[in-house]
């Protein structure tokens, strides 16, 4: 057996480690915080797009508080078609209905 056989690369930086190490030094990889970051970034940038099409307010309630871009049907691509602006009240009470049901509801 090789030494590089007990080799494991990290998947968010790539460096390679033994693979008994790697669990403790993805916990403190740099990369997994920038990683993370990026996501965080281009969800609020995709939650702001919602918002903006939906005049920024809740499409139930009118609400302009505390808003979210709540997604429609969890098995469909997440697009802004599939997402609605609600406020977070709003979005508590949609949750876990049929998707035409929120849909009814949020353009009564």
């Amino acid at each position: 057996m090789t030494e590089d056989a007990d080799m494991v690369e990290c998947e968010y930086c790539g460096e390679k480690f033994k693979s008994a190490g790697l669990g403790t030094h993805q916990r403190f990889c740099d990369a997994v915080d920038a990683d993370e970051s990026d996501d965080e970034e281009e969800e609020n940038s995709f939650r702001e797009d919602v918002i903006e099409r939906d005049d920024g307010a809740c499409l139930v309630c009118g609400n302009d508080d505390f808003l979210v871009a709540h997604v429609v049907d969890e098995s469909e691509p997440d697009e802004l078609v599939n997402r609605l602006t609600l406020c977070e009240r709003c979005d508590m009470d949609l949750d876990g209905l049929h998707p035409m049901t929120k849909r009814t509801k949020a353009h009564h």
